[in-house]
């Protein structure tokens, strides 16, 4: 992993930056993740045409964890074939954890915010670039929907949305935009995910009350995909129940090693982004 695109004020803790800032990563690795002093612009590997993958954590992950996941997805990735052609950029924000549950809906809007600042980055600087596509779990995927909303008049490529912490009806309502604004976007729903059966619903409306503007009382999208109906422009997959993913399962962790788990959603979402079937045997396709 070489490229982060930092909007966050500190490492732990702190609060959406002013603007995103590109830094390269030096000696990545589970011991001392280092970051160097931002870019004023993105250097030669960016080259016109180069696609363009950004990755996007979720709640509760600081900065120097998310440069070890990122490496490791990455690594993920392109184990399971993700064309050389990609360049892979970690997006890192700050969804920190402080409150169980409560503290959601302001971490709620520092994703959107978050996603504003890089909508403006890409704009700023991308657009010599190929295809953007992105790739977020959890509350991850606010940010990106945010973002692919707000980079217009640039369209994204494709999106791929695991256990994703917004309203299952989002696609159609809140973030139409998002949805229109991208080639393809792709949800991985687990009904066994245990943060977005208990937790989301609380949290949710607590940020519909003070924070945001979509629907109160609504299941995630992460658990059973979109409902009622499945939008233009989106497929989704939903994991078999005996597979028992929770929400942790999708991203490799930054504190162990691969597993096969964060293999298997790699594999899938490298279908979803190359625009190819589904291969995952353990899935089966949510239908219009």
């Amino acid at each position: 992993m070489t490229w982060f695109l930092d909007v966050r004020t500190e490492g732990v803790g702190g609060s959406v930056a002013p603007a995103a800032r590109l830094r390269r990563g030096v000696g990545i690795g589970p011991g001392a993740p280092k970051l160097e002093t931002p870019v004023t612009a993105p250097p030669a590997e960016f080259a016109p045409g180069r696609r363009v993958l950004l990755l996007v954590h979720g709640f509760n992950v600081s900065r120097p964890e998310a440069v070890v996941t990122y490496a490791k997805l990455e690594e993920a990735l392109r184990l399971n074939a993700l064309p050389d052609d990609y360049l892979v950029i970690g997006v890192l924000w700050p969804g920190d954890f402080w409150v169980p549950v409560i503290n959601y809906p302001a971490e709620a809007a520092d994703a959107k915010l978050s996603g504003r600042r890089v909508a403006d980055f890409i704009k700023t600087h991308f657009g010599r670039l190929g295809p953007v596509s992105f790739l977020s779990t959890s509350l991850g995927a606010r940010l990106v929907l945010e973002a692919v909303a707000q980079m217009r008049p640039m369209k994204a490529d494709r999106i791929c949305l695991t256990a994703a912490a917004v309203d299952d009806n989002c696609l159609a309502r809140q973030y139409d935009a998002a949805r229109a604004n991208a080639i393809q976007t792709t949800v991985l729903a687990s009904r066994k995910d245990k943060v977005l059966r208990l937790a989301y619903p609380v949290g949710d409306l607590v940020s519909d009350v003070f924070y945001d503007d979509d629907s109160p009382f609504r299941s995630a999208l992460g658990r059973a995909g979109p409902r009622p109906t499945v939008p233009a422009l989106v497929s989704a997959a939903q994991i078999a129940d005996d597979q028992d993913y929770d929400h942790e399962d999708y991203f490799p962790p930054s504190s162990s090693s691969l597993n096969r788990r964060s293999g298997q959603t790699a594999a899938f979402a490298v279908s979803a982004l190359t625009g190819q079937a589904h291969g995952w045997p353990f899935t089966k396709r949510i239908r219009r």
